[in-house]
């Protein structure tokens, strides 16, 4: 059962092929960011109609922080990675230090990024997506709790804060450190995350979201 979605996908994509002409199928070369570390890892569209993967790693019982990205920005081509951190208990959360550092084979030495402002918002979200409406702005230097309130006539069950980054370049394969974060009295250390570009074939079309591979 697991595995007649891909079957059906890939009848879709070859009956596309074999009747290009009629069907209006356009056969499209698309390149995204997979996370080679193992966990909770997702994977979803986002609002580039392309695929994005997150991966979260949890913290604390009450907070857990989530990479989701990057995704490239039209028309810019920039690609951003967003950071967040999730908190739905009453810990108090801090940065240590407000940078994000990427390393990549391309660059000689890594890239220190400064984090400038934080947004709070309810909910995750794919940097490919234009800010939830609602969401406030705070320093990088003030704390981080969860903030009760509504959203969508839904009690908010987490605040969650996002750490916007720019991807310096377009490298291959880069890799991610967030500086230890203090939760509470607590220093936890976060690790690094490491993302590939990886290619696929798509059809767009009259089967579109059919993919080859």
């Amino acid at each position: 059962m697991k595995r007649r979605p891909k079957i059906q996908s890939d009848a879709c994509a070859l009956v596309c092929l074999l009747t290009f002409g009629a069907a209006g199928c356009i056969p499209t070369i698309s390149s995204f960011y997979d996370i080679s570390d193992p966990g909770d890892k997702r994977y979803s569209a986002g609002c580039s109609m392309n695929t994005e993967a997150s991966l979260s790693v949890t913290l604390t019982s009450a907070t857990n922080i989530v990479f989701w990205g990057p995704a490239s920005l039209a028309p810019s081509n920039e690609k951003h990675l967003n950071i967040m951190f999730t908190v739905s208990g009453n810990e108090v959360l801090s940065l240590t230090e407000a940078i994000v550092e990427v390393t990549s084979e391309a660059a000689k030495k890594p890239f220190r990024i400064p984090v400038t402002t934080i947004r709070r918002t309810a909910a995750l979200s794919s940097p490919s997506c234009t800010p939830l409406q609602g969401s406030s702005y705070q320093a990088p230097d003030d704390l981080m709790r969860r903030t009760p309130g509504m959203y969508h006539s839904q009690a908010v069950v987490d605040s969650v804060f996002v750490l916007d980054v720019e991807i310096p370049g377009s490298p291959n394969e880069f890799s991610v450190r967030v500086p230890p974060v203090k939760i509470d009295d607590k220093v936890i250390e976060i690790p690094v995350v490491h993302f590939v570009r990886k290619t696929r074939a798509q059809l767009i079309g009259a089967f579109s979201g059919s993919t080859i591979g």
